[in-house]
């Protein structure tokens, strides 16, 4: 939980400091990357599999790819802002991972 509350929190900074609208047919003025949707399926998909809840599943990934899709295909953002929402939810992943498992080591000393 408290990595989806730093990385909604990112998410708003990065959003900011890249300044980059959504697509037009969107209806919404609000910047557009890097995509939450993407980026938190991806993180999503990513942790199971580092911390080995899923071994090399295909269906989380596959998962994240179908939401990050959907949010170009309804035009919400464009490929790009989905890419950089799936890197941003990768790293997101990659610490919270490391973080949890240092934790661990420490609590069980």
């Amino acid at each position: 939980v408290g990595s989806q509350l730093v990385g909604k929190q990112v998410n708003k900074v990065l959003k900011t400091f890249f300044n980059q609208r959504r697509p037009s047919a969107s209806g919404k003025t609000s910047n557009g990357m890097p995509s939450y949707h993407a980026q938190h399926a991806c993180f999503f998909a990513s942790y199971l599999i580092q911390i080995g809840y899923v071994s090399l599943s295909p269906y989380p990934i596959v998962a994240a790819c179908t939401v990050a899709y959907s949010r170009v295909a309804i035009q919400m953002h464009s490929f790009d802002q989905i890419f950089g929402g799936a890197l941003v939810g990768l790293a997101q992943a990659v610490v919270s991972a490391r973080l949890v498992s240092l934790l661990r080591v420490l609590l069980t000393r």
